[in-house]
């Protein structure tokens, strides 16, 4: 398990040992990590591809999780020459993570007359173990003026809660109104986009 990482920073590392069993020296030939991991200096006894590791022998890898965004997989690579072939084998690395789902997915208002007013509710889920970090929200589009949005409490949101909001039409003109509103956040899916059209009569 990674300890929790701000994007840009990274975490403290996890070590991992590889020994070898065997009666013949282990050559390992690449060592790779990708996505949201980095390989460290494990000191002394660290693996490399330039030294074999002879028979009972042991070295250890230390892996970091620092992601540029809230991404949160990697993989870890090891290629060796174990039973005399070449053998690569992959470990999935998983840091920790924020997933924001909105719900509904398209947001719908009722029959809207000039004049008047409807909201739409908005659900903002955290389905992921860090808290989800909302920056901030614009409404933009020619329309923008006709359309709000209003939410308490989201401005963090705990692992496996969620926070109400709500999205607000009240025309200023007849016909159809238009206008884009946009949520970021701290999970890699961000920002969450809605095109809202509504016709005013």
């Amino acid at each position: 398990t990674f300890p929790t990482a701000a994007p840009g920073s990274t975490s403290a590392a996890q070590r991992l040992t590889i020994a070898n069993i065997g009666n013949q020296s282990l050559t390992l030939s690449a060592i790779s990590v990708s996505g949201a991991f980095i390989l460290q200096n494990s000191g002394s006894n660290a693996c490399s591809v330039s030294t074999p590791l002879a028979p009972n022998g042991s070295c250890q890898l230390s892996v970091a999780y620092a992601p540029a965004s809230a991404s949160q997989q990697g993989l870890l690579t090891i290629t060796d020459n174990s039973g005399n072939q070449t053998n690569e084998r992959q470990v999935t690395l998983t840091g920790p993570y924020s997933t924001a789902t909105l719900s509904p997915a398209s947001i719908e208002f009722n029959t809207v007359f000039l004049g008047s007013a409807s909201q739409a509710p908005l659900d903002i889920a955290n389905n992921g173990d860090i808290n989800l970090n909302i920056a901030g929200m614009a409404i933009t589009g020619p329309d923008a003026g006709d359309f709000s949005f209003q939410y308490s409490y989201c401005d963090s949101v705990l692992p496996s809660f969620h926070c109400p909001a709500t999205v607000g039409f009240k025309p200023s003109a007849l016909g159809q109104r238009t206008t884009t509103l946009t949520i970021t956040h701290n999970d890699s899916h961000a920002p969450h986009t809605f095109t809202l059209t509504r016709t005013a009569a």
